[in-house]
């Protein structure tokens, strides 16, 4: 698979889609063993700006038919959302010295019943748990990029794997879901 970047895109040269995969049959792997995956798009990006819209612009297309073919088109609004947000965090975040130096994967898995974002750096470790939930009767700007996530997805977990941080964002689609 090809993906032509215009001139705006030029600070993103750097970056490569692995793969879209689409899969049969029965899958092993974390965070669970023997799921059945439809399809599955691999984007390895530098974590610099820019890297939201490419990763949005790329999935967006590939959750759009699948959730159409689910009769679910509610939920892409809320997926998308949930990994612009992520995809951001970790562009300011994980490599907060010297955007660009570090890289985002992802991964986009793809069943009948769920979506999920599997997003990685290598930026330091940081507790989930450990992160507020933002203050609505004090606002600022910023800050709400985790909160966006936990109520637009099903589950939102983290885990940190030889070096390397791991956020997995899951939304279930659920027959209430279904148009």
């Amino acid at each position: 698979m090809a993906l032509k970047l215009g001139p705006a895109r030029a600070d993103l040269a750097g970056m490569a889609i692995v793969g879209e995969n689409p899969i049969r049959g029965r899958v092993s792997g974390p965070p669970r063993r023997g799921r059945r995956i439809d399809s599955a798009l691999e984007l390895e990006l530098p974590a610099a700006a820019g890297a939201c819209a490419v990763a949005h612009a790329t999935c967006e297309p590939l959750l759009a038919a699948h959730l159409n073919a689910c009769q679910a088109p509610a939920l892409l609004a809320d997926a998308l959302l949930a990994l612009d947000e992520a995809i951001s965090n970790v562009v300011r975040h994980a490599y907060p010295e010297a955007a660009g130096a570090g890289v985002v994967r992802l991964r986009v898995e793809l069943s009948p019943w769920l979506i999920r974002f599997v997003i990685e750096d290598e930026g330091p470790g940081f507790d989930l748990a450990a992160i507020p939930p933002p203050d609505f009767e004090r606002p600022v700007p910023g800050g709400y990029g985790l909160h966006l996530m936990r109520a637009t997805m099903s589950r939102v977990s983290t885990r940190r794997i030889e070096g390397r941080n791991e956020l997995v964002l899951e939304k279930a689609i659920t027959p209430d879901a279904r148009a």
